[in-house]
């Protein structure tokens, strides 16, 4: 993890989070679009939301600072609607919502695996 992956400005190691995989950053053109048949407008046109899936893992000393800062985490995520999502290591640098479910994983009783997709949009 890079010293400098965040979320809406606050580093994910506040979190004692550090990003595990990350898909899809590549795969897809911010918008994907059809191509324009017999001069259509440029408003005409069919756009795809592009999906990044995260996964991001946590190891903590004790269940509580586990507790502590997941709920901190999710706080972070859900109190703003769109913000800006930094992985350093993958030249990603955009700005996303999150629409589908977070999914937590909790190992034992003090490491944690977070499951989510971001929609890129524009800012």
């Amino acid at each position: 993890m890079a010293a400098t992956d965040s979320v809406g400005g606050t580093l994910l190691s506040v979190y004692g989070l550090r990003l595990s995989r990350l898909d899809g950053y590549l795969d897809l053109p911010r918008y994907k679009s059809i191509v324009e048949i017999n001069d259509l407008h440029s408003e005409v046109r069919k756009t795809e939301e592009k999906k990044v899936k995260v996964k991001l893992f946590g190891f903590y000393s004790s269940t509580a600072a586990m507790v502590s800062a997941i709920e901190d985490f999710k706080s972070k995520i859900k109190g703003t609607v769109k913000q800006i999502w930094i992985f350093t290591d993958h030249g990603f640098s955009e700005t996303c919502f999150i629409k589908d479910v977070v999914k937590v994983e909790i190992y034992g009783r003090k490491n944690v695996e977070i499951n989510l997709t971001l929609n890129v949009t524009e800012a």
